[in-house]
């Protein structure tokens, strides 16, 4: 049977120096901002074969598609991938006529076999599917930032040199995108009490294990992110447009719009009056609600003796339970639940990961399918599986 593998006459990959170093030429088309090239002579060598003739590139590509391996039998050639409805924005206008921009994607190889030489690598998905860019997108903030504190407090050591160089640009492009929007402070925070908590774990007889270089570089962009991160200011509005100056009943609408016990923190830190609403029960009610199921506090309840097992819940009620305590349990049991605008999707289809709202280029035209089994073709990756695919 036969099978589609690496060809070994390829004369390898094509390299482009840039300012990170040396960068592997399709990786960085995937991406939409990739790094200024370093080297002139190949930005004009890429420009003049940009404006030969492509019919003479078709009709080289034709030809080797026309060949078997041994025969030299013409073939059918393999259908070309119909791009998905997404692509069309990401074509651009130019003096020489349409240039396909493709989206950021990854066709993700776990491991090599017989039929698909080499694997991916996890520095080469997270510039292919440009997360840098992802950062300052509020849609897919979350999802980043999520993954950067599970690869700092579990597996970022256990990544290669190059790998880790990729963590920590993510995380001083994090920080930029922090200063530049002044949001999200408390989670650049919670990064650096993180990188400070691992860089310790690390020490041994007064020096850290591993690459000295490479950890010279590492303690140079944390000092950048400190840098960074000193700087920021966050100045409050206008004395009539204070936050704190609104009614109570307002102020309580938008503490009930947060999700996280620490922003109900922050929030307490801030203002008096946000500290009395924090503090009240029906806040901390309504994150029960929302992060754990009904049968997850039911069970709770029972466990802690607040209620009997044959009790009715209508007999709960709000004044017979410490919501702010039984929060803090099922967090502990049971973690938070994880939920964000945009996630990293895997289309079943080309075996590619990809932004669900920019598309991909597959091989099945997922416009022309029902909803039901378009979104059979595409699965959600959170964070966590996301590492998993490289036993992480």
């Amino acid at each position: 049977m036969p099978f589609l593998s690496r060809d070994w006459r390829s004369p390898g990959e094509e390299w482009v120096k840039t300012e990170e170093g040396w960068e592997q030429k399709k990786i960085l088309e995937c991406g939409n901002s990739p790094p200024r090239s370093l080297n002139s002579s190949l930005d004009e060598e890429d420009k003049d074969r940009s404006t030969d003739s492509p019919s003479r590139c078709s009709s080289d590509e034709d030809k080797e598609n026309a060949c078997v391996r041994g025969g030299g039998q013409p073939t059918k050639s393999l259908p070309r991938p119909i791009p998905t409805p997404g692509l069309a924005q990401r074509k651009s206008n130019d003096s020489s006529g349409i240039n396909y921009s493709p989206p950021p994607h990854c066709q993700i190889t776990v491991k090599p076999s017989r039929e698909v030489g080499g694997y991916t690598g996890f520095s080469d998905v997270i510039k292919r599917l440009d997360f840098k860019s992802a950062l300052h997108d509020a849609r897919r903030f979350n999802y980043v930032c999520k993954l950067l504190e599970l690869l700092i407090n579990e597996s970022v050591m256990s990544l290669s040199g190059t790998a880790q160089k990729v963590v920590f640009s993510l995380l001083e492009e994090l920080a930029h995108t922090v200063s530049h929007n002044k949001s999200n402070l408390r989670v650049l925070n919670q990064m650096l009490e993180n990188l400070k908590a691992m860089l310790m774990e690390y020490y041994c007889f007064g020096q850290q294990l591993g690459s000295s270089p490479l950890w010279e570089q590492h303690h140079q962009a944390i000092s950048r992110i400190r840098a960074v991160a000193q700087q920021i200011r966050l100045d409050g509005g206008p004395a009539p447009f204070a936050l704190h100056r609104l009614p109570p009943e307002c102020l309580r609408e938008v503490v009930l719009r947060l999700n996280d016990h620490r922003d109900l923190a922050s929030s307490a830190q801030a203002y008096r009056v946000l500290a009395e609403i924090a503090e009240e029960s029906r806040i901390w009610r309504q994150l029960c609600q929302y992060h754990f199921s009904g049968a997850q506090i039911q069970a709770q309840l029972v466990a802690t003796g607040v209620r009997s097992a044959s009790a009715p819940p209508t007999e709960l009620t709000a004044a017979t339970v410490d919501w702010q305590a039984l929060y803090h349990r099922l967090r502990r049991l049971h973690g938070l639940r994880e939920e964000y605008a945009e996630m990293v999707h895997l289309c079943r289809a080309c075996r590619c990961l990809f932004w669900k709202p920019l598309g991909h280029p597959c091989s099945v035209n997922l416009a022309r399918l029902p909803a039901d089994e378009r979104d059979r073709y595409c699965v959600p990756i959170p964070p966590l599986t996301f590492l998993t695919f490289f036993s992480l």
